[in-house]
């Protein structure tokens, strides 16, 4: 269906809160669950089978996500301390090629 300004049926008002679920949320619903015959929830066994991957059996990226998330991700500069790089954006109108 096309966009036509000053539709009728436009949802001015947007999806009411609440209304549908995402995938994050549903994700974090079931994290909280104890799984039958089980003492721990999802959330705690996927923790600790990730700190086994990353520390126990050594995977790099494991080390890299718990570290990214616990830390944050290191910030990124250009160029030096002292001297910021500096970048000029110059706009050109380009002729279409023929």
């Amino acid at each position: 269906m096309t966009f036509i300004k000053g539709d009728k049926r436009i949802n001015r008002n947007g999806r009411p809160k609440g209304s549908g679920l995402n995938l994050t949320s549903l994700l974090k619903e079931e994290l909280e669950k104890i799984p039958k015959n089980g003492t721990k929830t999802y959330k705690k066994m996927f923790i600790q089978k990730l700190l086994h991957k990353a520390l126990v059996e050594g995977d790099t990226q494991s080390l890299k996500l718990i570290i990214n998330y616990t830390d944050g991700l290191p910030e990124a500069k250009l160029g030096e301390q002292d001297h910021p790089l500096k970048i000029k954006v110059e706009m050109v109108d380009a002729e279409p090629s023929e």
